[in-house]
């Protein structure tokens, strides 16, 4: 990261966010506390297995918890220092887009079938950016070609069906990108795509975010993936933030046995040993209260472990980490 980056203030700043959701009148906390910061010209990535609270946290800065029935408890989410959190949603539509736009895990869900590429791109264009129905038409061509979709005349009046996934993909990336915002959540953008495909659609996010200086919120499973994009890692287990800092400094030396175990599962050519996998899986939200949330998975638990609920301790090289035992743990890292 360059002392550019890091010498500017937050750009977006979430602060103890809690997320809950509804079933009958009884509320489930699906995420808690979970705090991070993202600069102008960064990627920060939240990483975890599936269920961990990655996207319902990074969705809750767009405000849209409360369209599937959850709220945010507690918490802050500042942009650019203007707090978003209770903000009546005609304010938040307008941010939604223009100011934080979204690209999802998989692009033919999230596009209309019934509507061409072009026509798709140009409604971004009309309304954030304001433009009559011919200048939002080559503003959606010139996205196209943007993102490297060949032809982007001729593919601007194809459907999204006559799009292969990873032209689909940077057809999504066109119309997120399409209003110029500041900060772009990337959910999941390369996990339907085989490995060429995968590496052109980081390459093309790294392209952007060098010629703009787009903030990127990275949202993944995969800290192999991860290793291209990212400045920054936050790791997230079981709704709650269990380990983040550089992303150098938590592949050579992670802190957290869980941040060990994803790193133990990147399939890495002459490694010359046997993938390891971590035993379990997640704990449904609301258990666990006041024990460490990871301990009947982790290998190197002890009695305190199912006792206590440690606190996510900020070390002293940028680094967080929710452990008991991170002081005396040696975890196995890998050079990338």
């Amino acid at each position: 990261m360059t002392e550019s980056i890091t010498s500017q203030p937050p750009l977006l700043e979430v602060e103890g966010l809690t997320l809950e959701y509804g079933s009958g009148r009884r509320w489930t906390r699906v995420v808690e506390d979970v705090s991070f910061t993202l600069n102008a010209g960064q990627t920060l990535a939240l990483v975890g297995e599936s269920g961990s609270g990655k996207t319902v946290s990074a969705t809750a800065v767009l405000g849209l918890a409360g369209r599937k029935g959850g709220r945010i408890a507690e918490g802050s989410i500042k942009l650019r220092g203007r707090e978003l959190v209770g903000l009546p949603e005609r304010e938040l539509r307008r941010i939604r887009g223009s100011e934080v736009a979204m690209i999802f895990q998989n692009p033919l869900r999230s596009l209309n079938p019934a509507f061409t590429a072009g026509e798709q791109v140009a409604e971004v264009a009309r309304v954030h950016l304001d433009l009559g129905r011919k200048a939002a038409w080559d503003r959606a061509i010139e996205m196209l070609d943007a993102v490297g979709i060949p032809d982007p005349e001729r593919r601007a009046r194809d459907y999204p069906h006559q799009f292969s996934g990873g032209m689909a993909q940077r057809l999504a990336i066109a119309a997120a990108l399409c209003s110029n915002p500041s900060v772009l959540i990337a959910d999941e953008p390369t996990t339907a795509l085989d490995v060429t495909v995968q590496a052109l659609v980081l390459q093309l996010l790294r392209k952007v975010q060098s010629d703009t200086d787009l903030a990127v919120l990275f949202i993944s499973h995969d800290l192999g993936v991860v290793a291209d994009v990212a400045d920054r890692v936050v790791v997230m287990y079981s709704g709650e933030v269990v380990e983040q800092g550089p992303i150098e400094d938590l592949f050579t030396t992670p802190s957290h046995p869980y941040t060990a175990g994803l790193l133990g599962s990147i399939p890495a050519l002459g490694r010359g040993e046997p993938l390891r996998a971590i035993p379990g899986t997640i704990p449904p939200p609301g258990t666990l209260q006041g024990t460490c949330r990871f301990a009947e998975r982790c290998e190197h638990k002890v009695a305190g472990c199912q006792q206590a609920h440690p606190p996510l301790a900020v070390t002293a090289d940028s680094r967080a980490v929710r452990c008991l035992r991170a002081a005396d743990l040696v975890l196995e890292g890998i050079t990338r």
